[in-house]
């Protein structure tokens, strides 16, 4: 039998950002060195070759469940204490802290937005097709229609904020902010 650690993780980069992880691993913290987290929306950071990267044990835990206890706990802890220009898990938490949770869940049952929007046909759909075609689905129901300028001035339409910060190694976060008016601009891009 594999004898199994759990720990918690900060991923520190040369420009002050930080991201924080959790791991199962088959070794101890300290010996599990090539592995630097799984990065999902910050994948760039991780392949900027002018910024370092340097692992830190942050706690090691008995438990799966302790260890996906006290992930959210830490990043929420974070966000308070650093800001989310710092803690870069802002979007690529698997779980957020209880609190977070209420207050997203209750906002999304007052707009009606999410799984509240949907007719009760659209949700049967959605669960007799499954995880990623659900998807796809929700992805289109709730998708809209944005303009934005280039930094080079050309008028650009999307319909999706997320995938078109992904292929533009954007910041989802910060160009919603441009969209929704509440920041002039991101990396060049800003409102008609």
């Amino acid at each position: 039998m594999k004898n199994e650690h759990y720990y918690l993780y900060m991923i520190q980069f040369s420009d002050g950002r930080f991201y924080i992880g959790s791991r199962k691993s088959n070794c101890e913290p300290e010996k599990d060195t090539q592995y630097m987290g799984s990065p999902v929306t910050f994948k760039h950071l991780w392949e900027d070759p002018n910024l370092t990267k340097t692992k830190h044990i942050l706690k090691e835990v008995n438990s799966y469940s302790e260890l996906r206890e006290l992930e959210p706990v830490f990043i929420q802890k974070a966000w308070e204490k650093f800001g989310s220009d710092k803690c870069v898990n802002r979007n690529s938490a698997p779980a957020f802290h209880p609190e977070s949770s209420k207050k997203g869940g209750l906002e999304s049952y007052k707009r009606k937005t999410g799984i509240h929007g949907m007719t009760r046909e659209e949700l049967t759909k959605c669960a007799s097709l499954g995880g990623k075609k659900s998807a796809v689905i929700m992805k289109e129901k709730y998708s809209r229609e944005c303009t934005l300028l280039s930094p080079e001035g050309k008028l650009i339409q999307f319909k999706n904020i997320r995938e078109f910060s992904q292929i533009n190694n954007l910041d989802h976060s910060n160009l919603t902010k441009v969209i929704n008016r509440k920041r002039l601009s991101h990396k060049g891009y800003r409102l008609p």
